[in-house]
């Protein structure tokens, strides 16, 4: 995308990308907390160590989230403190049911943490490293951030409000290294385009949200985040304008699973990766997905068919009765996705577009997935699987840091 990419839509194509692209085939990951795990994960680790990554955050994508109906969003507008509460059962309700499948979970934390660093690596969902995290010990730390989840530009909008005042408030020295699953690649897009942005089009962002967060009848935010996010990001004084410093805390992003969506901003990123599970089909160009994809396909997840679905066109309108966030969503839909009609859909679809226009993307053939597709979500939870962890830390160390 272009140094000011101004919130500008990613366009689709059948063309041959312009970008770094690659296809590997992985081979088969080891068992979690073997021998090999351990020192492969290790290894990397210390990679990362010389590159000063000093944290990564892990954030899930759409529906792992505790409130993926939005719901608990409005019931925040009148108590908060509870509101709050019930999003954070709800997401301990998602992660018992869905664990490591197409979500990443304190387990995932634990596991990265303890093999990055070197420690005895938890076997029983708890962490065996707890003690160390505050430690003198220099180590990686890995977090969790958690986003409502919604399928919606309003959802994916407070994901990346949300994220911006998480790293405007992390003073944490080295580079952070983002994961995110799904969607929340495209909260990293809104994101970079928060922080790096013109300061005109981050304040027609904020203005074409102003309906969900702010007070219907009288001045003032609901949502104190927003509010707060944006006294920071496009305050009255252009001068005071706060940005990420990428020079001394520098911002890498890697996507799993992305579906094609928002442009990327430039300016805020230091290094950019999207990994996309395709298994290339004869007869059509290698960085192509097919379409219509073969049900057989789509049964044993041989490709990720949500990455290659969920692009502009398949978002899940907020309920009508929250008619204030609904506005802002249609009002974002706007700022955020121009020229994307409904009734083209189809033709995106056919368009298999795989690879991103900005950064590199990395096209993994996983081979055919085990059980049923609502085990492995016609491919697209195969990411957050425990056993890749060291290849996904391998591949994330060829492409940013190099291994010597």
């Amino acid at each position: 995308m272009p140094v000011e990419n101004n919130f500008r839509h990613q366009e689709y194509t059948g063309a041959e990308p312009s970008v770094p692209w690659e296809l590997t085939v992985a081979a088969t990951p080891p068992v979690v907390g073997s021998g090999e795990f351990r020192e492969r994960l290790r290894e990397a680790g210390r990679a990362f160590q010389a590159a000063n990554v000093r944290t990564i955050y892990l954030i899930h994508g759409t529906f792992a989230g505790g409130d993926a109906l939005g719901f608990l969003t409005q019931l925040s507008r009148l108590v908060p403190q509870q509101a709050e509460q019930l999003r954070e059962s709800g997401k301990r309700l998602v992660d018992s049911l869905l664990e490591e499948r197409g979500n990443y979970t304190q387990r995932t934390a634990d596991v990265l943490f303890a093999g990055l660093n070197g420690l005895p690596i938890p076997n029983d969902g708890k962490s065996a490293s707890t003690g160390t995290r505050n430690s003198s010990r220099q180590t990686i730390d890995v977090r969790l951030f958690n986003w409502s989840s919604e399928n919606n530009h309003i959802g994916r909008a407070d994901g990346a409000v949300r994220l911006a005042d998480e790293l405007l408030n992390d003073e944490s020295p080295g580079r952070k290294l983002l994961w995110g699953h799904s969607h929340a690649g495209n909260i990293f897009a809104l994101l970079t385009n928060l922080l790096g942005g013109r300061r005109k089009k981050v304040k027609t962002f904020f203005k074409a949200s102003r309906t969900y967060y702010r007070r219907w009848l009288r001045r003032g935010a609901n949502l104190d985040v927003w509010q707060r996010t944006k006294k920071r990001l496009v305050p009255k004084d252009k001068t005071q304008r706060e940005r990420i410093n990428l020079e001394s805390q520098p911002l890498d992003f890697v996507t799993f699973g992305c579906p094609i969506r928002y442009g990327w901003e430039s300016n805020a990123w230091s290094k950019l990766l999207h990994v996309v599970h395709h298994i290339p089909n004869e007869g059509t160009d290698p960085w192509r997905a097919t379409y219509p994809p073969a049900l057989e396909d789509i049964r044993h997840g041989r490709g990720d068919h949500v990455q290659q679905l969920g692009i502009a066109g398949t978002n899940i309108s907020p309920n009508l009765l929250a008619f204030r966030t609904w506005l802002a969503d249609r009002r974002l839909n706007r700022f955020l996705q121009p020229g994307f009609p409904l009734w083209e859909l189809r033709q995106r679809f056919a368009l298999g577009m795989r690879v991103a226009t900005e950064g590199a993307t990395l096209l993994v053939d996983y081979g055919p997935q085990e059980g049923s597709v609502l085990e492995h979500f016609a491919g697209h939870a195969v990411y957050t699987d425990l056993r890749w962890l060291p290849f996904h830390c391998e591949r994330i160390v060829d492409q940013f840091y190099g291994w010597r």
